[in-house]
């Protein structure tokens, strides 16, 4: 006769509750830490970049009228914004480069 020792494996609920309430507690303090480490731009620029009627031009490119600005002296940088974004978008790049670059 060959006899089998078996072993009863039992968990805690509620030590296992405890453990994942603390989980999610240290995934939503440091979600909150990242979204305030988030610093405020800057939109309230002296020229209205994006609107800007004295140094705004279009090209043609491709049957498409491309609208830019072009500030600046210097080296040649070429500053795009993403999709659906605006020049505004690149204001405090524009304002801090164009110093000593022609962008």
């Amino acid at each position: 006769m060959i006899r089998v020792k078996t072993t009863t494996v039992s968990y805690n609920s509620n030590r296992m509750k405890s453990t994942f309430k603390s989980f999610i507690l240290l995934l939503t303090g440091l979600s909150s830490l990242v979204s305030t480490a988030q610093i405020q731009l800057n939109f309230d620029f002296d020229i209205p970049y994006g609107n800007n009627k004295t140094v705004g031009k279009y090209v043609e490119i491709n049957g498409a009228n491309i609208y830019y600005e072009e500030y600046g002296e210097g080296e040649p940088l070429f500053l795009i914004h993403g999709n659906s974004g605006s020049i505004i978008w690149m204001g405090n790049q524009i304002d801090y480069f164009k110093k000593s670059l022609e962008l």
